[in-house]
């Protein structure tokens, strides 16, 4: 698939076919490949935890918040959940403040490389990162950034144009529309 394609596909998928793993051989190529992102200054402060095992993404799961706008009804059920977790974190004696720039790229770098191997995922934002530290038995210079969800998707997603809300939504069959703002409205200008 071209990039551009991947890119196109690669959404926020919040439904996920539980029965299927993601081989720990996939995964192993996603970690190595995220050795190679930019860093900001090269420090490479990003440190990633995995969680794979079903007790652990058990315990996981509750820690996380899903789909604000569908309020309450974008948290997977049982059966559609995520198989894999991959916290993206940073050392913080290299560096003291959260790295979001490299965070960013590591997250879409991610979803990229899941959605090229046929999976999905959603990054998610919203967490205690004093929660998931305890649940996660890190050392203490270890800072939470952001959480990447993976897994089969298992959802239909339609991107629409934005007319009015840029609230995502779904319908009665369960369809996830996202609303994208036209290109005309985001290119300003070229000098």
């Amino acid at each position: 698939m071209h990039i551009q394609e991947l890119v196109k596909s690669s959404r926020s998928f919040r439904r996920f076919d539980e029965r299927v793993e993601i081989p720990e051989k996939k995964q192993r190529k996603w970690l190595e490949a995220l050795r190679y992102i930019p860093s900001a200054r090269n420090l490479q402060p990003l440190r990633y935890v995995v969680v794979r095992s079903f007790e652990a993404r058990e315990r996981f799961f509750p820690l996380l918040g899903w789909a604000a706008y569908l309020k309450g009804k974008g948290t997977p059920q049982q059966g559609e959940r995520p198989t894999l977790y991959v916290v993206i974190g940073y050392d913080t004696r290299l560096s003291p403040s959260l790295p979001a720039i490299d965070i960013g790229i590591a997250a879409q770098t991610l979803l990229l490389l899941a959605r090229a191997d046929g999976y999905g995922g959603c990054v998610i934002g919203s967490f205690d990162p004093e929660k998931i530290k305890n649940l996660l038995e890190v050392d203490d210079h270890f800072g939470v950034g952001l959480v990447v969800a993976l897994g089969k998707p298992k959802e239909k997603i339609k991107i629409v144009p934005v007319t009015g809300s840029i609230e995502y939504y779904r319908d009665e069959k369960g369809t996830h529309y996202v609303p994208k703002r036209a290109l005309s409205e985001l290119w300003i200008k070229t000098l």
